[in-house]
């Protein structure tokens, strides 16, 4: 729910490309927990709550170096996990 200036701003920019690229409105939704039922695009850093807990149940490595990211695409997540 209260996401951090750089996570939206990795939000905004998927949603610009998608946009851009293949006329797809995908809106940006802020969340406390993680929706279940339907498919779901998440992108955060390490301090981002969400992506942290989805990290852990998933088994999904941290990213190890700076500048670096995690990308897991699943049938029900599409997971980018960034750190600057």
């Amino acid at each position: 729910m209260n996401a951090a200036a750089p996570d939206l701003a990795l939000a905004r920019l998927l949603q610009g490309e998608l946009a851009a690229k293949y006329v797809l409105s995908v809106p940006i939704e802020r969340r406390d927990v993680l929706p279940g039922g339907h498919p779901v695009i998440l992108i955060g850093g390490p301090r981002n709550p969400l992506v942290t807990e989805y990290c852990h149940r998933h088994n999904v490595g941290g990213v190890k170096r700076p500048e670096g990211y995690v990308l897991q695409v699943g049938a029900d997540a599409v997971v980018l996990a960034g750190r600057r």
